[in-house]
């Protein structure tokens, strides 16, 4: 784990948790933080395979969902891999439904599909549950403004609001 968070070699990181699968091909952190350490190479498909295998190890995982279904997102080329990502994300979230980062993510999919309202029911559902989801905020802020309105925050000049020219 120093190899990974402290030290930055990834390389060597990779090294030690496949050794460490090596004599114990079912321990989970392992899994995870060499899927997490091959997506920071630049191996995302190599990542969403180790994901694949700890959600077939541990069908409650819901870090392995999460993490496959933002690494989906991240790299999709196609909408069927669009709609990969938000049904592992969906899964994710019916693990656990209080987790906000899945929230933020989905409502981020929905506003690259241009689908307005399944966005800000998303970030809505986000800044209720976590009222620290600054992003959320952020995005309800662009929903609004891209509706052509918003109320501005006290304190927030109000020539900031309403739709750009």
């Amino acid at each position: 784990m120093d190899a990974m968070k402290r030290q930055g070699d990834l390389e060597r990181a990779v090294r030690l948790f496949r050794e460490a699968l090596a004599l114990n091909p079912t321990h989970e952190d392992s899994i995870y933080y060499l899927a997490n350490c091959l997506e920071a190479l630049g191996e995302s498909e190599a990542a969403l395979r180790q994901l694949q295998r700890l959600m077939e190890l541990n069908p409650q995982s819901h870090r392995a969902y999460k993490r496959w279904g933002v690494l989906r997102a991240m790299s999709a080329t196609r909408r069927e891999e669009l709609e990969e990502a938000k049904a592992v994300l969906e899964r994710a979230l019916a693990i656990n439904p209080e987790e906000t980062g899945v929230l933020l993510v989905l409502g981020e999919i929905a506003l690259l599909e241009r689908d307005w309202e399944g966005a800000r029911r998303r970030f809505e559902w986000a800044t209720r549950t976590n009222p620290k989801a600054v992003n959320g905020f952020y995005f309800l802020g662009y929903l609004a403004w891209q509706r052509g309105g918003c109320r501005p925050s006290p304190g927030v000049p109000q020539s900031g609001c309403g739709r750009a020219r």
